[in-house]
């Protein structure tokens, strides 16, 4: 998804995207993504991984590589009956974080995941 929000700078005019198994967080430079498609398949824009910083934490705040520990942290709160998180993944191996982002109609970036059924607003960033 191109990020065309304002809250969050260091994501304008990049493309988000998300590895629905590992809940694993990626950006790439959206005019990189057009200049690599000249037909030519060893072009490619550059993905760099974001971190998620997660407020709610045990040990507040904390830095995460992937949504999955916080997807599975949620679960059992918001009523998930299972030992782990559910789907499976070949990464991922037991449970799914399955995240997704949307945008509002203010371009505002958000994290959907269908594991616990949050909705979380992407508030920050930086480079």
């Amino acid at each position: 998804m191109l990020y065309r929000g304002k809250l969050v700078p260091a994501l304008r005019g990049k493309y988000v995207f998300s590895d629905l198994s590992t809940g694993r967080l990626w950006y790439a430079d959206y005019a990189e993504m057009l200049a690599a498609d000249d037909g030519k398949p060893q072009t490619l824009a550059a993905m760099h991984e974001i971190k998620i910083r997660w407020m709610d934490a045990p040990e507040s705040p904390a830095i995460f590589d992937t949504m999955f520990p916080i997807v599975k942290a949620a679960y059992p709160v918001r009523g998930g009956a299972l030992p782990n998180l559910p789907g499976r993944g070949s990464v991922s191996g037991l449970g799914r974080a399955d995240v997704h982002f949307e945008a509002d109609a203010a371009g505002e970036l958000y994290l959907l995941s269908k594991s616990d059924g949050m909705i979380r607003a992407v508030v920050s960033g930086r480079n």
